[in-house]
């Protein structure tokens, strides 16, 4: 079932051999036709991704305040918060001298490693079709994180292993074009809270998306553009 603003068939990754879940404490992310682990305690953040102007921003920043988190975050390339930052970071940047750890996913940036200040060491790669960074001052985490990269092990062709339940999230690139921003596997009873919830809330009128960003709007919330797709899949 496809539970969205405006139901459409999107393209998933091409079928992969499968890897072994995260363990010890870690979970998995995935974006695009990847999979990564990172700590499980981690939280989640932006990932450089270029405005209309061609500028990069990351919203909000892995760094917000005068003191390093507490924790890493996770970051893809969309627009979590009104608070951004430029990238590359600007002089004085409290980003130069952080050591908060990240993982960005299919950030857009060139492949290489950066050295900071502080310490901290960025490396980008591409892997499975997108791009990977990992930054960290402690060398053997981001191996294991790079190391984790595998392609894609939910919201595969072919649909879910019996008995799971899974949510897959699809968004639109600069060319309205979908591809996997992330996938998770459920508890089936949130399946059938969504779908319920989903029922209730009616049909958005063809041709339209939910109200959101004013992008070519009409005057009435509604943005002339094809919708993002949430896809709930079992057995």
């Amino acid at each position: 079932m496809t539970a969205a603003c405006a139901a459409e068939e999107p393209a998933r990754p091409a079928d992969p051999v499968l890897a072994a879940p995260a363990t010890d404490g870690w979970r998995t992310e995935t974006w695009a036709g990847l999979s990564v682990d990172v700590p499980g305690e981690w939280t989640y953040g932006g990932a450089p991704v270029r405005s209309g102007g061609g500028e990069r921003t990351v919203c909000p920043p892995p760094v917000m305040g005068p003191d390093d988190a507490a924790t890493g975050r996770v970051g893809r390339p969309v627009t979590l918060s009104d608070v951004c930052a430029g990238y590359p970071w600007i002089p004085h940047s409290r980003a130069l001298t952080s050591t908060t750890p990240y993982v960005w996913l299919g950030a857009e940036i060139p492949v290489g490693v950066v050295r900071y200040d502080g310490g901290l060491v960025q490396q980008t790669v591409a892997r499975h079709g997108t791009t990977l960074t990992v930054g960290s001052a402690d060398a053997g985490l981001r191996a294991r994180i790079l190391g984790s990269a595998r392609p894609a092990e939910r919201c595969r062709p072919g649909g879910v292993t019996a008995g799971e339940t899974e949510v897959c999230g699809y968004g639109r690139g600069t060319d309205d074009a979908l591809s996997l921003a992330f996938a998770e596997r459920v508890d089936p009873a949130t399946l059938t809270a969504t779908v319920a919830a989903a029922e209730r809330a009616g049909e958005v009128p063809a041709g339209w998306t939910c109200p959101g960003p004013r992008r070519n709007d009409d005057g009435r919330g509604h943005v002339r553009r094809p919708a993002d797709v949430v896809e709930l899949r079992d057995d």
